[in-house]
Parts: structure tokens; C-alpha cells; sequence
């Protein structure tokens, strides 16, 4: 269901280009997590992982287990779990979405977030920041969206498992880590 969300001045607005024109240093470190939390990551070695903020990088590939590294590494701007894509929130939150590809050899976790003009977006691992699915579709629903990013059949990125949909808290300004 497509969902503007005109009302809130404060919701991350969809600037691909903000995060695409990065040298490529940045860029390799800047992930599916950095960019739901609109986290411009600068100096970091390796890209930012759920719990590298907290207790310790996560264990497993497990809803749970992320969603808990998540939690503590945000403790102070929170982040609260939804029952579904149409719960409310507050004009100073906005919507992330965790989607996990357990299967095979090759493991992974994603993330999606709400932008303001209502559509998700995303930055898979490399790739540049994008509002389209794996069917080049927008997305509006990333628990129904195309998420099998697999289309040669090798074992990547083939997100089958939904995490559930979560508020997250934002001041206005993109963050930017050394």
C-alpha cells in the first residue's frame, strides 16, 4: 500500500544523489545499515555492522539477534517495534524495515527505510541507493516487494524472510561518523 506521508517535515527525504556521488572509499563503507540510519560513514575500515555501536557485532542471521544489536547500538534515539506497514508514528520517527537471506553459504541481512514522499528505499552492499526493488519496481511494501536480488541463481541476496517494520527516531540532520 502506498502511503505519502506529506504531513511530517521531518521524515529523510529521497536524495540518492547525496549518497551515489560519495568517493568510493565511502561508499564501500556505507551500507544497507549506515543508510537506514542515515549514517554517513567517513573513516571506518569496515562497513558498519548491527551491534559494532554496542556490545559486539551480531552472532546469527536471526530476526531477534539483529533487531537486539540494533536496539542497543540506538538505545538513545530509540526504536520501536510496528505490528504493520500502516501503524501510525510519530512525526519525528520514520519507518526501517529488516528483511534477512538465511539460506545457502552465503548469509545476509538488509535494510529498507520510508522516505518522505512515501516510497522505501535502499543501498545494497555496492550498489547505489535506490527506491526500486529487484524487479525494478518501487518500492512501496518491502514485506512484498521483489526482494530476490538473485537472479543468477547463486546464492545472493534472495531476502526471503521478513523481519517486521520498526520506527526509528530522527532529528532533522544526517549523521556523519568518522
Amino acid at each position: 500500500m502506498y502511503c505519502p506521508i506529506e504531513s511530517c517535515k521531518s521524515q529523510l527525504k529521497y536524495e540518492p544523489e547525496k549518497w551515489n556521488s560519495l568517493d568510493i572509499n565511502m561508499h564501500e563503507i556505507n551500507n544497507c545499515y549506515s543508510y537506514a540510519f542515515d549514517r554517513l560513514e567517513k573513516n571506518r575500515i569496515e562497513k558498519l555492522q548491527p551491534g559494532d555501536l554496542s556490545t559486539g557485532e551480531f552472532n546469527n542471521y536471526d530476526c531477534d539477534e539483529i533487531i537486539n544489536k540494533v536496539q542497543q547500538d540506538f538505545e538513545k534515539s530509540g526504536l520501536t517495534k510496528l505490528n504493520d506497514i500502516n501503524d501510525p508514528i510519530d512525526c519525528t520517527d520514520y519507518k526501517i524495515a529488516l528483511v534477512i537471506d538465511n539460506k545457502g553459504d552465503k548469509l545476509d541481512y538488509h535494510f529498507y527505510r520510508q522516505d518522505n514522499n512515501g516510497y522505501w528505499s535502499h543501498k545494497t552492499g555496492h550498489d547505489p541507493v535506490s527506491n526500486s526493488d529487484a524487479s525494478g519496481k518501487l518500492i512501496t511494501n518491502p514485506e512484498t516487494c521483489d526482494r530476490n536480488y538473485d537472479k543468477k541463481n547463486n546464492d545472493e541476496f534472495n531476502y526471503e524472510i521478513f523481519c517486521g517494520y520498526y520506527a526509528v527516531k530522527h532529528d532533522g540532520s544526517p549523521f556523519l561518523f568518522d
